[in-house]
């Protein structure tokens, strides 16, 4: 059986859709699939519960997914991102087989990191300031024209773009 993860407002899209319909034509020993909803309410790590829990002799026939497919946005609520890790976690430590499990995803869930692992591995990457506003009541226009400025600086060019983080 494999599960894949997702949001709610995805569950549908075709992105899922055709992992789904890929799985079948291609993996028929992965069947059925079943797409769960991360952002939904839902007790769902006991699905992970192996007979192991219980005292009985642990396989792998006896694991109730083969592998989990974590397809939650990194652009995701970081209660979701918190939730999806948290899933991914207890699939590994089950021993199930995860598809963007929990260090990649965690990885990729920052921007921050983004540029860390592109600096790291000396990839091109665009010029990038870090903006931190603080509470409701921080001056917006006067930290965007002050990044604005650094990346000037720093030998960014127009147009500049402001890709706003979940959390």
């Amino acid at each position: 059986m494999t599960q894949i993860l997702t949001l709610a407002k995805h569950r549908n899209g075709p992105w899922i859709k055709l992992l789904e319909n890929s799985i079948k034509l291609r993996h028929p020993e992965l069947l059925p699939v079943e797409i769960f909803s991360i952002d939904q309410p839902s007790a769902y790590l006991s699905q992970y519960e192996s007979p192991a829990c219980s005292g009985d002799v642990d396989t792998k026939e006896n694991k109730a997914f083969k592998v989990v497919i974590n397809r939650v946005s990194d652009a995701a609520t970081p209660g979701d991102v918190k939730r999806t890790l948290m899933h991914l976690h207890a699939a590994t430590l089950h021993g199930i087989r995860c598809i963007n499990g929990p260090l990649a995803y965690s990885l990729m869930t920052s921007k921050v990191s983004h540029h860390n692992i592109f600096d790291v591995s000396e990839v091109f990457k665009p010029r990038s300031v870090i903006l931190s506003f603080g509470d409701i009541e921080s001056d917006y226009v006067k930290i965007l024209v002050e990044a604005a400025e650094r990346l000037l600086k720093i030998g960014a060019d127009w147009p500049l773009i402001i890709k706003p983080t979940s959390g």
